[in-house]
């Protein structure tokens, strides 16, 4: 995740970011970047039920 952070930061000497002068596309990221079960993230249908699931993931490290 370190390494995708840097290629999203403009470069000056190349007037691009380097992922998109790598790959021609914008960086995608998604509900699988999240660590996540995958089967946690097929069930989810709203963005209501991603935030409850958030919420009590961070409820159980406090």
């Amino acid at each position: 995740m370190k390494r995708l952070m840097r290629y999203r930061v403009y470069h000056d000497g190349i007037k691009r970011y380097p992922y998109m002068a790598m790959f021609d596309t914008d960086v995608k990221i998604g509900l699988s970047s999240f660590l996540l079960p995958a089967e946690v993230v097929e069930k989810l249908t709203t963005e209501q039920e991603l935030e409850e699931i958030l919420q009590s993931v961070v409820s159980d490290y406090k």
